[in-house]
């Protein structure tokens, strides 16, 4: 793994090319499983790998996009026994990112899901938050042509 500063930019850019690790799991605390499977397979896109039984259920893992990351769905009080958290209250934010992100988020508007911030620019591109079914909040972006041209040339360096 190598750590470069991308020239410009106010956020570090870490290369796992060479590194023994694979792109792993977010775990998510949910309070309700079929609302949030349904969030995340049929307004997110994401496919059901599993789902163990009914709303009582600990764990749900589904996939999505071309990174394949997969997202696990677990019961507030499972969850939280593990991670000390709360539906709604990760401290981390999960960022998916896009290619075309008014569309996307017209999408996401069209299908009910709340915007809590509209399309903005910032210095890596443009930014959008949302929250899931359950409260946790996930960060859509659009990544600059300038800023995804640092990410290659600071991943090239570290070769």
């Amino acid at each position: 793994r190598s750590r470069r500063k991308a020239r410009g930019s106010h956020m570090d850019v870490v290369s796992w090319e060479h590194s023994p690790f694979i792109a792993g799991r977010v775990c998510l605390a949910i309070l309700n499983m079929s609302r949030a499977v349904n969030f995340y397979r049929d307004v997110l896109g994401f496919k059901l790998l599993r789902n163990r039984g009914d709303d009582n259920t600990a764990l749900a893992e589904l996939q999505g996009g071309p990174s394949g990351i997969r997202i696990w769905l677990f019961k507030g009080e499972f969850l939280g026994k593990a991670c000390q958290t709360n539906p709604g209250s990760m401290p981390s934010l999960i960022v998916l990112v896009d290619t075309d992100i008014e569309t996307r988020v017209n999408e996401l508007k069209a299908k009910k899901v709340r915007i809590l911030q509209e399309v903005g620019q910032d210095a890596i591109g443009k930014v959008a938050q949302i929250l899931d079914s359950e409260g946790n909040t996930l960060e859509i972006r659009q990544l600059s042509d300038a800023y995804r041209t640092s990410i290659a040339r600071a991943e090239s360096a570290s070769l």
